[in-house]
């Protein structure tokens, strides 16, 4: 029944009826598509297992550039930043000039026989009448003249070629910032400041400037001595010294800028005397690209940070307030940072300059992105002509004590004369500050001070922790 009536409905309908196809009527089938239903949890569990393989790889290629990454490095870098400390010197910087002067004249042979040199003289002209005149020209003559402008010249010729590497060192660094006006519309402000470039890593270039030009900047950008321009980041900055370590990523610069730019060569400023010759560069009269020879006028002046003191660097050159550079020596070594923070010292716009061998320690803790030891306070040395005077010990007198500082939670106090911390001795700030950046940061030192009661100086322990920047 069912296959005849199967059949039936396959025929045609003209062949049923006996009509022709013409007169046929013919039926219309109807079909309708549904959607296969969403199976959610197979299609989470499809999603689950590619994010977890996406996390898989991604770890192992993480593990392996890791591994390799040293391999690819030039042979001996490092993405940690090495700056060689200069000793420092049993006798304070200050005290060099003094000595080096009165050292060379003396003479060894005793006070009896300084008569002798008196006929050498005598002897030593005698010959020289007949043998000046001859080749000498005249001192107001027209070739004695031209024969000292033509050593002035081959002079700044010299010192033009001292200062061509350390001036391809120096970069210009632009802050730039969104802020807001009194109506609250926002304007663009820029700030420029000259840096110097203290190191090459296998990934970066570090470069240390003023952080006061680029402290709460929105982008930062690095123009290099042949005047190309890059986006560059902050490393870390000390906001108590005012100093800062900017980067610009290694394999962004162009190889003609890698070409033209070097790395400056810190000397040591330990061995500067009054007299030295010296040459600043940058922008140390307010304006960039320039150069001007000078000497050393003095290195007694110091200038107070919280937690230490830097010794400056003062020449005979002009400079201002809003100056900014470097000092280099006569082998192109930088000696010295000109910092707007510090500016100019003394009467007459004199030029300073923080010396370098103290801020090699800083330098590098701030490329590494080390932890910044913080006590809190500041002082005063008493020296032992000082402490004789005065009737008081020797150490750091402390003149301040930062509100909520480590030094003051801990119980110091304006007056106390600090001479230890922990094992070390500290009679001076500068041994003070060498001994916070020694990696004591964030641990429990014990601070100890002469303190004045009733019955005289006694000496007082603190257990104090180290606080951090």
């Amino acid at each position: 029944m069912n296959d005849g009536r199967e059949k039936d409905r396959e025929k045609d309908p003209a062949e049923k009826t006996g009509k022709t196809p013409e007169d046929a009527s013919y039926r219309i089938i109807f079909e309708t598509h549904k959607k296969r239903p969403l199976q959610v949890r197979k299609r989470l569990r499809q999603i689950g297992w590619s994010v977890l393989l996406a996390v898989l790889f991604g770890c192992v290629a993480a593990c392996v550039f890791a591994r390799l990454y040293p391999l690819m490095l030039p042979d001996g870098e490092t993405d940690s930043v090495v700056i060689e400390l200069d000793p420092t010197p049993t006798v304070r910087p200050t005290q060099t000039p003094t000595s080096t002067p009165s050292a060379a004249p003396t003479p060894t042979k005793p006070p009896n026989q300084v008569s002798t040199p008196t006929p050498t003289p005598e002897a030593t002209p005698s010959p020289s009448p007949a043998v000046s005149p001859s080749p000498t020209p005249e001192p107001d003559s027209k070739e004695a003249r031209a024969a000292r402008i033509r050593e002035n010249v081959l002079l700044y010729e010299d010192l033009r070629i001292v200062a061509e590497e350390p001036l391809r060192a120096l970069v210009t660094v632009t802050a730039v910032s969104d802020v807001e006006d009194w109506f609250r519309a926002e304007t663009t402000s820029r700030k420029t400041t000259t840096g110097i470039i203290v190191a090459l890593t296998g990934t970066s270039y570090h470069i240390l400037t003023d952080y006061s030009a680029v402290e709460n900047a929105d982008e930062l950008y690095v123009t290099f001595a042949d005047g190309m321009i890059y986006s560059a980041g902050l490393v870390k900055a000390d906001p108590e010294t005012g100093f800062g370590i900017i980067m610009v990523r290694r394999f962004d610069l162009k190889s003609s800028t890698r070409g033209a730019i070097s790395i400056a060569r810190l000397g040591n400023s330990y061995a500067l005397s009054r007299g030295d010759p010296v040459l600043a560069i940058g922008a140390p009269m307010g304006y960039a690209d320039t150069v001007v020879f000078g000497q050393i006028t003095s290195l007694t002046n110091t200038v107070a940070v919280t937690d230490g003191s830097y010794t400056l660097i003062t020449t005979d050159m002009q400079g201002t307030t809003d100056g900014n550079g470097v000092l280099i020596n006569l082998n192109g070594e930088v000696t010295g940072i000109i910092s707007r923070q510090y500016g100019t010292f003394g009467t007459g716009g004199t030029l300073s300059a923080v010396s370098i061998s103290q801020l090699k320690p800083l330098i590098q803790n701030l490329s590494n992105k080390a932890p910044i030891a913080y006590l809190g306070i500041r002082g005063q040395n008493v020296s032992a002509a000082a402490a004789e005077s005065f009737g008081i010990p020797t150490g750091i007198y402390v003149t301040e004590v930062e509100e909520n500082s480590p030094a003051f939670l801990s119980g110091i106090r304006r007056g106390d004369i600090i001479f230890r911390l922990g094992e070390r001795e500290v009679v001076e700030l500068g041994a003070l500050r060498t001994a916070l950046v020694s990696g004591i940061a964030g641990t429990e030192v014990v601070v100890t001070v002469h303190r004045l009661g009733s019955d005289g100086y006694v000496d007082i322990e603190f257990p104090v922790m180290i606080g951090t920047l």
